[in-house]
């Protein structure tokens, strides 16, 4: 999957900002006079198609035989593994009446142990908005040309509103939402699903191994849009 989105891609050039190496940005010069430090620009090749991507798994108890089987844990991992191969930042979390982190935006590698916890237990109720306010915030603060968030869920939301609010606040951002519904009996609510994602910003899936594959179908679309 990832040589296939690999070779879609391509690079331009792109001028980066509040560097501390690079050509002095001449409208930095009062912070340089205070002495800050990052008051250059650099242009860098970066890939047109350069994304960061959040990832937000549901960890309610509905999921209790996906977590405990390593289904979810193993589904994970292998976008975890595309990713890395694509250089492509991203974060991994979990929701449920809370919401937890099992891999940092900014963390250079992936930690086994904490990526583990995927596997044990749950976190009760299935509550988004939390998880995607963070997850928003997060996005915004990449340098990336694109973001994507992206959120598997097995049932409806009990803050299903609030959540809605927040997801069109993160579009408006430019942040791309993307949903994933698993369901082995295609029983979902396609009128809420439109409400959180937006028409056609989601899709159904019947088990757990298909995430990668469609989490990365969709990548590749969005790579041919911004091409």
């Amino acid at each position: 999957m990832a040589k296939r989105l690999s070779a879609i891609r391509e690079q331009v050039k792109q001028r980066m900002r509040h560097q501390e190496e690079g050509k002095l940005d001449r409208r930095r010069m009062v912070a340089a006079v205070k002495g800050e430090k990052d008051i250059r620009t650099q242009h860098r090749d970066m890939p047109q198609t350069s994304f960061a991507a959040s990832i937000a798994l549901d960890m309610s108890g509905s999921m209790q035989d996906h977590i405990a089987s390593g289904t979810l844990y193993d589904s994970a991992m292998v976008l975890s593994d595309t990713f890395d191969e694509l250089e492509i930042p991203y974060e991994v979390r979990g929701f449920g009446s809370v919401n937890a982190q099992y891999k940092a935006m900014d963390d250079t590698t992936t930690d086994i142990n904490r990526m583990g916890n995927l596997a044990a237990g749950n976190l009760s109720g299935t509550k988004l908005e939390d998880t995607a306010g963070l997850a928003t915030s997060s996005l915004m603060a990449r340098p990336e040309k694109n973001r994507l968030f992206v959120s598997l869920t097995d049932g409806a939301l009990s803050d299903h509103a609030a959540t809605v609010k927040q997801m069109e606040y993160a579009r408006k951002q430019g942040i791309v939402t993307y949903g994933v519904f698993l369901s082995s009996d295609g029983n979902v609510n396609n009128h809420a699903m439109d409400e959180i994602y937006g028409p056609g910003n989601w899709t159904n899936i019947e088990q757990l191994s298909d995430l990668p594959d469609v989490v990365g179908k969709r990548l590749g679309v969005l790579f041919n849009k911004i091409r």
